[in-house]
């Protein structure tokens, strides 16, 4: 995962472990990252009943799964990094005391990280309140100047600029889950096709008041995913391949196809590879010309010696020749 001007970085999505709605969202990004949508990234989770210890439960996102995590140490490990974006999301699931229990284990997550950061790497705090229709706020609690930016979700679904809009409500579960899911990978740029986010081009605001600054964003999305083609539309077959008696098909063809080929055509069956064919060059003709030109002179140089060699060997053969007609007379 890079930035916008090609840097290394890294995305943190933070919610709380009691975040139904969150809960949703996670699922549709699981489905993205499934899909290959989505860059590899980590999720940490608090827990009100870790509020003392402040610990997170942690987890890496790649290709559909959540492999838990040592938060710590797989920050560590990701080597190089100019900065950590820390994306603290809540929803309106999420009660007043977890809000605020939210807020508290992000102000101390980026604390840390920033003790921990080497010298140019930089750890931002955005709070971002994924909202109800007819309910934009969170809590009073959550919202802090000390962070980055505070982002709210506009609760709409548009096509475009130019349609009108689809109210989004955390009643209906799915409708919510993959449009929290669509702005949150935006918003952290977790798109795999995708360098850099928009929150690289936010400014942090520190006015000096008790009123939080806040923001409201949204994002249009347009994606595709290309499935490979079955193996019977490789081989053009109508059918599907066929499966043994008591067995099931394969649940990745392309796989077990692979390993089969492997058992089925071992190495010691296998011709040696070619050897490369030898190295050639392009001369011009005037090249070709004193090549020739000196083979010539060097025949030339080397005739008198042929012809004595010649004229050496020639006395032995006709004696030879005479000799076998001699003795073919004397059979007659």
């Amino acid at each position: 995962m890079r930035c916008i001007d090609g840097s290394p970085r890294l995305a943190i999505i933070h919610s709380s472990s009691h975040d139904t709605g969150f809960d949703h969202a996670l699922d549709a990004i699981s489905n993205l990252s499934a899909a290959a949508q989505l860059h590899r990234f980590l999720v940490a989770r608090s827990d009100r009943d870790l509020e003392q210890s402040g610990e997170t439960s942690s987890a890496a996102v790649a290709n559909g799964r959540l492999d838990p995590v040592d938060l710590l140490k797989e920050i560590a490990q990701a080597g190089v990094v100019s900065r950590i974006d820390i994306v603290s999301v809540c929803t309106k699931s999420l009660d007043s005391s977890d809000q605020e229990q939210l807020a508290n284990a992000s102000k101390r997550l980026v604390q840390q990280l920033r003790l921990l950061a080497p010298k140019g790497a930089i750890v931002n705090d955005y709070r971002t309140f994924v909202a109800d229709y007819g309910e934009l706020m969170p809590s009073e609690t959550f919202f802090d100047n000390a962070a980055t930016a505070n982002l709210i979700v506009i609760p709409q679904d548009r096509e475009s600029d130019l349609t009108f809009a689809i109210p989004i409500r955390s009643a209906d579960r799915a409708s919510f889950g993959w449009h929290a899911a669509i702005e949150i990978a935006t918003l952290a740029g977790l798109w795999s096709p995708v360098d850099g986010s928009p929150l690289e081009q936010f400014n942090s605001v520190n006015p000096g008041i008790d009123e939080p600054i806040v923001r409201f964003v949204r994002s249009i999305v347009r994606s595709a995913v290309s499935t490979h083609p079955s193996v019977s539309e490789l081989i053009e077959s109508g059918t599907a391949l066929p499966v043994a008696h008591g067995c099931q098909a394969a649940p990745d063809p392309f796989y077990t196809a692979s390993v089969v080929a492997e058992q089925a055509h071992p190495e010691k069956f296998r011709l040696k590879p070619l050897s490369p064919p030898p190295q050639r060059s392009q001369i011009g003709g005037w090249e070709v010309i004193k090549r020739v030109c000196e083979q010539i002179a060097s025949d030339l140089r080397a005739l008198p010696t042929t012809v004595r060699q010649g004229l050496k060997h020639f006395p032995n053969s006709a004696r030879r020749a005479q000799m076998r007609r001699s003795k073919r007379e004397r059979q007659n």
